[in-house]
């Protein structure tokens, strides 16, 4: 008797934890496949571009605004036919080349998408000879003076106001340290291979990703082709700001939580993914949102798995760690140096910020949100998340008393994010400061080539906004929760730079997720193109 009840109990649990873990996954599925499908229906009807814009290009009329400036949105109305047909063509190149992908070995796959990307991002980063520029130049410099015992870099109010990015700063001094071993040059073309690495490690991990979460190989097929062409990344890899090797950090450490989750090894793999988080969050604050993420993967899955003491102790780390990492690497430079280093802009005002107007796009950066108001208010921070709260709450109800106007606003900064398809990497090696002269590929996609690899970038980000679309969709009905651990990273990052500071570039990790899930959906569209027009097999005869 006590036994059937045990039974009954356990099934009565399972039953509820399978369906928490469905509901979780519904809301997650429901909300990119709103969002996935506005970005496939944009992107099918204006591409948004960043450029700079000149005295006499910039105009402002009823219909549209142009303003002079460095960096500027502008939003182009599309060819919609030809955008249709390129797709399919796009698609059909796949489908053509899958059953070819798909003879290759996991091992194989990973060497070709590894050693393609070291190779050509390698010749990228030479070939532009970018030289670190404004942001970038500042916290490049501080790792430089860093390396040689120089903290004056403390005294300038930056790090004052964003003491987060110490922890890239202490990231590249580490590095510097070492190169200062082999070599005195000054410039720093070996941190952007560095970025190059990364990259190449964080192509590996999705692709490994994928190998693990989904069924069906052909997905990690799949993958590999559609980052063979993900050129975006490669051409940003010039640009230092720890955007790559702190997303990479983050993707190691969700791989070594899926590891952890499906019982590859009781130990290591918890510890990994613990470590990789801090070092994430260390190198881009950003990064708070993958540990949310992590968090909802581990909740729900510990419900699924009943392993709750082991599951608890591994989430208390993760937000332990995460949360203590900043504060730490300030403390660490406040002993070497003797300065007392400020808390910085508080984040509310961040979030004013994404709730303003901008001279380049809604949201985008405005400096009187955060610079302006913190020497306004003589650096107290206290008194500039009052009125960071005060000008939020004015917002609020401007966009509750104008619902179009608020629509508006939020759809332009969305679109100017995510369709913004080339996510500023080619304007970064435009605007930027130079080594000296471009040469070969980067002479010609920054001069001449500009138009038709933006055309390029326009049309393959369109495959892969169809893809997610798609799979957001099928995931409607997917018991399995892993299925939805990229769009769930991928959602956080929507959701967060919609609410807080909007700029292209920081969508740019996300659209490689991206990628990596639009791969199930090409699966899906394969599947579904090929049987509902097969009747005599000659299609699948074509594409096999």
């Amino acid at each position: 008797m006590k036994s059937t009840k045990r039974k009954l109990n356990n099934n009565t649990r399972r039953e509820l934890a399978t369906s928490f873990a469905r509901l979780c996954g519904i809301v997650i599925a429901a909300f990119t496949t709103f969002l996935f499908g506005i970005l496939f229906l944009s992107s099918a009807l204006q591409t948004t571009e960043v450029r700079m814009v000149s005295a006499d290009e910039a105009y402002d009329t009823v219909v549209n605004k142009l303003s002079e400036g460095v960096e500027t949105v502008i939003y182009h109305s599309d060819n919609i036919l030809m955008n249709i047909i390129v797709l399919a063509l796009f698609a059909l190149i796949v489908f053509k080349f899958l059953p070819i992908i798909s003879k290759l070995s996991l091992k194989s796959e990973l060497i070709l998408i590894g050693i393609l990307t070291l190779v050509v991002g390698t010749v990228w980063v030479i070939c532009s000879s970018v030289s670190p520029t404004e942001d970038s130049y500042i916290v490049t410099n501080a790792s430089v003076l860093a390396a040689n015992d120089d903290f004056s870099f403390l005294g300038d109010e930056y790090f004052n106001r964003y003491p987060y990015q110490l922890g890239y700063v202490l990231f590249n001094e580490a590095i510097v340290r070492m190169a200062h071993l082999f070599t005195d040059t000054d410039q720093l073309i070996y941190l952007e291979v560095v970025n190059v690495i990364f990259l190449a490690i964080l192509y590996l991990v999705v692709i490994l990703i994928n190998h693990y979460i989904f069924e069906d190989e052909r997905v990690r097929h799949v993958t590999v082709f559609l980052l063979i062409f993900c050129f975006q990344p490669i051409i940003s890899a010039s640009f230092l700001y720890g955007i790559i090797p702190g997303f990479t950090f983050s993707a190691l450490a969700i791989l070594m939580q899926i590891l952890y989750i499906k019982e590859k090894s009781k130990r290591i793999f918890p510890v990994l993914s613990v470590l990789f988080l801090g070092m994430a969050i260390m190198l881009k604050s950003n990064n708070y949102i993958v540990l949310i993420a992590m968090l909802i993967i581990g909740i729900v899955n510990m419900f699924m798995r009943k392993h709750y003491v082991k599951d608890l102790i591994f989430m208390a780390l993760l937000v332990a760690v995460s949360m203590s990492v900043q504060p730490i690497v300030k403390h660490v430079y406040e002993s070497r140096s003797g300065v007392d280093i400020k808390d910085g802009i508080p984040y509310i005002s961040w979030i004013a910020m994404g709730f303003s107007e901008a001279e380049n796009a809604p949201g985008w950066y405005n400096p009187y949100r955060t610079v302006v108001l913190d020497d306004e208010v003589n650096h107290d921070r206290k008194m500039m998340a009052e009125k960071s709260k005060d000008y939020l709450s004015e917002r609020i109800d401007e966009f509750n008393s104008d619902p179009y106007y608020r629509n508006d606003f939020f759809y332009k900064k969305f679109v100017s994010q995510w369709n913004e398809t080339s996510y500023q990497s080619i304007w970064n090696n435009q605007v930027r400061l130079q080594y000296g002269p471009k040469i070969g590929i980067a002479d010609l996609i920054c001069g001449e080539g500009e138009k038709h690899m933006l055309r390029f970038m326009d049309n393959y980000a369109m495959l892969v906004f169809l893809g997610a679309f798609v799979a957001s969709i099928a995931c409607l009905k997917k018991r399995d929760f892993m299925y939805y651990v990229m769009p769930l990273v991928v959602l956080g990052g929507m959701l967060y730079h919609l609410l807080s500071e909007a700029k292209s570039q920081y969508a740019l990790p996300y659209f490689i997720f991206m990628c990596g899930f639009a791969a199930y959906g090409m699966c899906i569209l394969y599947d579904r193109f090929v049987d509902s027009l097969d009747s005599k097999g000659k299609i699948r005869q074509f594409f096999t």
